[in-house]
């Protein structure tokens, strides 16, 4: 029986990091991030093919 508890506490504790990491990767922080390396490689597309 205490196995089982112990493991449905794992199975909870997994469940709850994979939320935080899915919270983190639709974070205002994260898309930032993302968005600026758009906007380098556009800058750098455009560069290139102007010269």
């Amino acid at each position: 029986m205490e196995e089982a508890v112990q493991a449905a506490n794992k199975v909870k504790t997994s469940a709850n990091k994979f939320l935080d990491g899915l919270k983190y990767m639709t974070s205002m922080e994260a898309l930032n991030t993302v968005m600026g390396i758009a906007n380098l490689l556009g800058l750098a597309t455009t560069y290139g093919m102007s010269v």
